[in-house]
């Protein structure tokens, strides 16, 4: 028990709190099932992250939205805190990215406009919090990416965890320059130290609409610096490039929203929602039992293991009669989704594979009867021809994917080989020298750029050099040049005369020497 609240079974385990499902129950048979977010014990004291919890807390409790996940209680006992939320019953946008790839479809613009639209109104809301005096918040959730969005099995979208959101009055401050949040959702501005507002989660999420858009990483660099890079530069095209059929009105948005400027991209997420909205009407148009038909059809198991772990087997099926609608989840699917690179004609962009966007190799999806995840997939460049589109109920074991994970936060830079110590070095032939020392030298060009040098016409050194695997400094044989041989020394006539002058000389000094000692 933690207070009132009987815990059922542990949902998974993280590096800072353990989340668990629990329930709570009152008279007339009432009973309620909750999330619960327990602070791990060697942590209970640490001060530093004590505040982080409780900051979250109490920001996450003054934001009331349907987009957002609502706060209900926060407790501690026996010297640890944890922290009430509701229970959704569901996944992140990453899993539906995740298994959508490994099916080998993506989202239809209108379906992914119409969750970040719902995304954009919850952080709008948390954006407006205001504290007990009235007064803004200045929210910024500065974690906005697809494992901080959940969709339910009711068909909606909310903005989850305000662990390192940035607000006014927090008893956690942020040391020096140190980021938070996760390197490829960070604005430009975040990088350089200056302080941010709003529009970096907006920004954050024009990356996670552009990626749920073309089912591609924007950003791909392999090490935090180069990313850096990438991020500074912008984004390298608009979603249409990759998927041609998304209107121009739609890349604006999205182009927008990624602005380098935080003055060039939407002032509000409220406004976000409705310009995505006027340049995707259709979106409009899609309704909450067509995204919770479509999650069913993605994660049926697991959302029959959730059901069952609360005890309540109608949450293992959509609530079609709740709708009165008869579409199935696989309808719902075939609706919301087309396969993935479809679009592409001969008149069109090359399409590169990204194998592996996010590094993670995926198992097999547990998908529905009649979704079939193949092991492998083929590429096709504009000189191959259009394959006919697919319904999601006839995939077949032509169309494979390469695993879509979503991003962890951004590992360090990744570690160097280790040095190879050089190969012994080889005696070379004896060779004539020439006329004087080694002539022509050369000047080796910055370590990690491989090349070759040769020697003058006179003669020197002749040899080649790679950069080491680490990217610094040279390895591989390397031939000095041989000393130069000496052949048939001649006496002179100097030495003939003036070794013997050296020699009684000697000999003058022993006999002073012996002389003094008497």
């Amino acid at each position: 028990m933690l207070g009132d609240y009987e815990v059922v079974t542990k949902l998974r385990s993280g590096g800072m709190a353990d989340l668990y499902l629990a329930k709570r129950e009152g008279p007339g048979g009432f009973a309620r099932h909750v999330a619960i977010k327990v602070v791990h014990p060697r942590l209970a004291r640490d001060r530093s992250f004590i505040d982080m919890f409780l900051d979250e807390a109490r920001l996450a409790a003054s934001i009331s939205h349907p987009n957002v996940v609502h706060i209900e209680d926060l407790g501690q006992q026996g010297g640890t805190y944890y922290l009430v939320m509701e229970y959704l019953h569901g996944t992140t946008l990453a899993q539906v990215l995740m298994k959508l790839y490994a099916a080998g479809r993506r989202l239809a613009p209108a379906a992914a406009v119409s969750l970040v639209a719902d995304a954009a109104a919850g952080l709008h809301a948390a954006h407006q919090a205001r504290g007990p005096d009235g007064q803004l918040l200045h929210v910024v959730h500065r974690d906005v990416s697809p494992q901080n969005l959940f969709l339910t099995n009711e068909g909606e979208m909310k903005v989850i965890d305000f662990g390192i959101a940035k607000a006014s009055g927090r008893l956690h401050k942020t040391q020096g320059n140190a980021l938070k949040g996760k390197m490829p959702y960070m604005p430009p501005e975040q990088f350089t130290g200056a302080d941010i507002d709003h529009r970096a989660d907006l920004y954050a999420l024009g990356v996670v609409l552009w990626e749920m858009l073309t089912l591609e990483r924007l950003f791909q660099a392999k090490d935090d610096f180069s990313l850096i890079q990438e991020v500074r530069a912008g984004p390298r095209c608009a979603p249409s490039a990759l998927v041609p059929r998304i209107s121009p009105a739609l890349d604006a948005v999205v182009m927008g929203a990624l602005a380098g400027d935080p003055n060039g991209r939407p002032a509000s997420g409220r406004d976000l929602r409705q310009l995505l909205l006027e340049a995707e009407p259709e979106a409009r148009a899609i309704e909450r039992i067509d995204l919770a038909g479509m999650l069913f059809a993605l994660i049926p198991d697991e959302l029959a293991s959730q059901a069952q772990a609360m005890g309540r087997p109608s949450l293992a099926r959509p609530r079609i009669d709740a709708f009165e609608t008869e579409a199935t989840p696989l309808q719902c699917l075939d609706r919301l989704t087309v396969p993935h690179h479809q679009d592409f004609d001969d008149d069109e962009a090359t399409i590169v594979d990204s194998s592996g966007l996010y590094g993670v190799a995926v198992p097999a999806p547990m998908l529905a009867p009649g979704l079939v995840a193949p092991p492998t997939r083929s590429v096709r460049t504009r000189h191959e021809a259009k394959p006919a589109a697919q319904p999601a109920s006839s995939l077949s074991d032509n169309t494979p994917p390469p695993p879509w994970a979503a991003p962890a936060p951004q590992p360090a830079y990744a570690p160097q080989p280790a040095y190879a110590p050089q190969p012994a070095y080889a005696p070379q032939p004896a060779y004539a020298p020439p006329a004087s020392d080694v002539s022509g030298g050369f000047t080796p060009p910055p370590s990690g750029v491989s090349g070759s040098f040769a020697p003058a016409p006179s003669g020197g050194v002749a040899g080649a050099y790679a950069p080491h695997p680490s990217g610094g400094g040279v390895s591989g044989a390397f031939s000095p040049p041989p000393l130069a041989p000496i052949s048939d020394p001649k006496p002179s006539l100097l030495l003939l005369i003036l070794a013997p002058l050296a020699l009684l000389t000697l000999l003058a000094l022993v006999a002073i020497y012996v002389l003094v000692l008497r």
